[in-house]
């Protein structure tokens, strides 16, 4: 994953670790979701993320 400039990892708070682990798996699933349907986008993206 790319690096995380707000640190959730690090969040102590039950509540906020679930919200947390909530938002990543909605953000996972939404891109495989784009990247499943859209080669372009695949590739694109996993040039942004090399730099």
């Amino acid at each position: 994953m790319v690096d995380d400039p707000i640190k959730l990892s690090s969040v102590q708070n039950p509540g906020m670790k679930a919200i947390r682990n909530t938002l990543v798996w909605k953000a996972r699933r939404a891109y495989e979701e784009a990247i499943a349907e859209d080669e372009t986008l695949k590739l694109f993206i996993e040039q942004m993320l090399k730099k």
